[in-house]
């Protein structure tokens, strides 16, 4: 029987703020060593998500096979339940579970799947619609948080949870309020209305305006740089950015590695800012972020996206201060 599981973890500076999803292993007699194993047989999961109408967004604490629950503004009437059972089309269902306030707290659901990621895509597209259903009835904030489950034949656990961003020192008396252009205010507005949320299509809407921003930057600074006679190849060379193979690359756009951050943009980025965006998506059909591999694939995208994002604009500004360049 696995165990319910809440604890802190290790922080990882390059991956705050960033989804990630956490495997726990269980040592047992045919696997002292705890050794990661793949299964592709069907099996069930156990799946399991918080429900908030506040969410916390930073959180270091993962739970892990635990059904953990939250608070929101929606009050059952009926008092005598404490869970009910929900159909969906076909044999599936799901369960909605309350609080201690008869609060909607919770939900949690059985799944046959081959994977995690297949459970997961299944719990998405069953409890999402849900959600939204409720919310836009209700008019109130539904969030799904600490997404988490069991594989109840291998006793495997899974938690997804958002990479805590820790605590930052600054000068109290070294900050001066500075006055930008208009694009790098914007940029960093944009860029804290992303970091502000939890919400996957509005992170992806604002990386692409960061992404387009920080373009803009590097134009208007190309200009500046051709007019004081320096070297343009140097200037290309010195503030490309590539995708290169890393953890977080290699998981979200593998068949990207090498490419440089404009191709990025158009390839990738560009096409899932306009599935959002657009009113409709190939011909007459809709993208829907209530779809489970959608959804998941909009969160990705926009959190492998800031930190090249970030790294874009650390090399044009680095490259104004070791040239001097000075927009006049």
């Amino acid at each position: 029987m696995a165990e319910d599981i809440k604890m802190d973890f290790p922080l990882r500076p390059e991956k705050e703020g960033l989804m990630e999803t956490i495997t726990i292993v269980p040592v047992v007699q045919d696997n002292p060593e705890g050794e990661l194993k793949v299964y592709t047989h069907l099996r069930n999961f156990k799946v399991m998500g918080t429900l908030y109408s506040i969410p916390p967004i930073w959180n270091s604490q993962i739970v892990a096979g635990k059904l953990e629950g939250g608070t929101t503004l929606l009050k059952a009437s009926e008092t005598e339940y404490q869970s009910y059972d929900m159909e969906v089309t076909g044999a599936r269902k799901f369960t909605v579970h309350l609080n201690q306030f008869k609060q909607l707290s919770s939900v949690s659901c059985t799944i046959a799947a081959k994977s995690w990621q297949e459970a997961l895509q299944v719990f998405h597209d069953m409890i999402d619609p849900y959600l939204s259903l409720m919310s836009w009835r209700y008019h109130v904030p539904l969030v799904l948080s600490n997404v988490n489950g069991t594989d109840t034949e291998t006793t495997y656990q899974y938690a997804k949870f958002i990479q805590s961003i820790p605590e930052k020192l600054f000068s109290l008396t070294q900050e001066p309020v500075e006055r930008y252009t208009e694009h790098i205010a914007a940029l960093f507005s944009f860029h804290r209305e992303m970091v502000n949320s939890t919400s996957g299509p509005y992170r992806l809407l604002c990386i692409h305006k960061c992404l387009t921003l920080v373009n803009q930057f590097k134009s208007v600074t190309h200009d500046e740089v051709k007019k004081m006679g320096l070297d343009l190849k140097q200037y290309k060379t010195e503030t490309e950015v590539k995708i290169e193979d890393n953890e977080i690359n290699k998981s979200v756009w593998p068949e990207t590695i090498g490419w440089n951050l404009g191709r990025l943009l158009a390839d990738k980025l560009r096409p899932m800012r306009n599935k959002i965006a657009h009113e409709l998506d190939e011909g007459d059909k809709y993208a829907n972020p209530d779809n489970g591999l959608f959804q998941e694939q909009i969160r990705d995208y926009a959190d492998a996206a800031l930190p090249l994002m970030r790294l874009q604009f650390k090399k044009i500004i680095d490259y104004r201060v070791k040239y001097q360049v000075i927009t006049k």
